[in-house]
């Protein structure tokens, strides 16, 4: 059907064309003495724009019988005084059913398969008396519904002509009704771009043409949608006020999709994504280790209590999402221990170098986080060594063995970049014959960049 685009600002664009997929969209299996059978659903109509003019154009589809010369399909719409009449429909042009095809078997990589489908749709003929004559396995014409809106019932039969031209099989005739189709347009969307890292609701109105109770609302990218919690038209259908949950929002380029009966369908991009898309922290704090095992430590040194310590960590967040941000760093532990007896002192430095995998995870944004971390590296033992009176000194020992480390902190943000951090750390040090396990609670300052 030609339609127009509407001349007022509220005026409705309606287009009367469009057959319900459950009855239109069918596949029949049969051979020349065979019943129809399954029955598959497809896409059973396109759209065509013809400068201001939109056409539609519907499918009757079956699958190929065998020894078939041709098919005649037979079309008959019903009256107002309940009698099937033939009824003559406007043919696709070709050029259109070709185009039609080959971007169809792009979608399915069967491009080969549906050019040669395409050669065979230049056979379709229309004979008149409700009549169409064809080789191909369907028949794509525009059909209508009531000039008063109201469905228009359909029906078809199809016969199959042998490879002598004399017809084998005829099936049952097969209703259906054509109903209004109503093509929905956005023009505006109040949100162009949402950012996880500030502040934010999942509140979004639309303005278009055609926004109707019956019209589904949902945000798509790829494979993933998302479904609003309620949505709200004005009476004028030209606006509809959205409702998300904000807490399901994830990055992406969204597309914000408005679908009406039949399928016809709106779009309009909704990016969601955050002001950096990395995060990079570095911090600086005290950190005292408190020995959990090994009593090697406590037995040269007196204690198990290390409090000249400080920690270093160097964080880098290069995937973010609303779930929480990943990354990677390397966090530096650096103690000095050192203890006084009769006649000597014990002194050593300890140096604790790790690679670690990061996990931070957003309380509130750009306010309060969590943070769990883990990896390994190695220790280093330098400048062991025993000093006596006169100055007399051993030779320094240095040594350096394999290190586990894993903890957890939580960072609150005081001011732009600015943020404290609170936590702690397990490591654990594989040196032969006395492994070592240490706690320390950690508090520092650090900044984001």
């Amino acid at each position: 059907m030609v339609i127009k685009k509407p001349q007022f600002k509220f005026q409705r664009k309606i287009i009367i064309a469009t057959a319900l997929l459950s009855f239109f969209a069918t596949t029949f299996l049969f051979a020349q003495e065979s019943k129809p059978e399954e029955q598959v659903q497809v896409k059973n109509y396109f759209t065509h724009n013809q400068g201001e003019q939109i056409l539609i154009y519907q499918t009757i589809q079956w699958q190929p019988a065998n020894l078939v010369k041709y098919y005649i399909v037979k079309l008959e719409t019903l009256t107002e005084t309940k009698e099937w009449i033939p009824y003559e429909a406007k043919l696709a042009p070709k050029e259109l059913l070709e185009q039609e095809n080959t971007e169809e078997g792009k979608n399915n990589n069967q491009e080969t398969e549906n050019k040669s489908t395409a050669v065979s749709l230049q056979e379709t003929e229309y004979l008149g008396d409700g009549l169409y004559k064809t080789t191909d396995t369907k028949l794509t014409v525009s059909l209508f519904a009531k000039e008063n809106g109201m469905p228009q019932k359909y029906r078809y039969t199809i016969t199959l002509y042998n490879l002598l031209g004399h017809p084998g099989f005829t099936t049952e005739p097969m209703e259906f009704e054509v109903r209004k189709a109503y093509i929905p347009k956005i023009t505006d969307i109040s949100k162009q771009i949402i950012y996880l890292d500030s502040l934010y609701d999942g509140n979004i109105s639309i303005r278009g043409e055609n926004l109707m109770d019956s019209t589904q609302i949902y945000l798509v990218d790829g494979l993933r949608r998302q479904y609003p919690l309620s949505v709200d038209f004005n009476d004028e259908e030209t606006k509809a006020d959205i409702i998300f949950d904000q807490e399901k929002f994830d990055i992406g380029n969204w597309q914000l999709r408005a679908e009406n009966l039949g399928g016809f369908k709106a779009e309009i991009p909704l990016i969601i994504k955050f002001i950096k898309w990395y995060d990079l922290n570095l911090s600086f704090g005290y950190a005292p280790q408190l020995v959990l095992y090994d009593g090697t430590i406590k037995e040269f040194f007196g204690t198990n209590f290390i409090p000249l310590a400080f920690d270093l960590k160097i964080s880098y967040y290069p995937i973010k999402r609303r779930f929480g941000n990943f990354g990677f760093g390397l966090g530096i532990k650096a103690d000095r221990l050192s203890t006084d007896y009769d006649g000597y002192n014990l002194s050593s430095n300890f140096f604790t170098g790790s690679l670690l995998a990061f996990y931070r995870l957003p309380i509130i944004q750009r306010k309060l986080y969590v943070e769990i971390r883990g990896g390994g590296g190695v220790t280093l033992v330098q400048g062991l060594h025993f000093k006596f009176p006169h100055n007399l000194k051993s030779e320094p020992f240095n040594s350096m063995y394999f290190s586990a480390q894993a903890g957890t902190s939580v960072a609150y943000t005081i001011w732009q970049g600015l943020y404290l951090e609170a936590g702690a750390d397990f490591t654990a040090t594989f040196i032969p014959e006395m492994p070592t396990m240490n706690l320390s609670p950690i508090i520092s300052i650090g900044w984001s960049f």
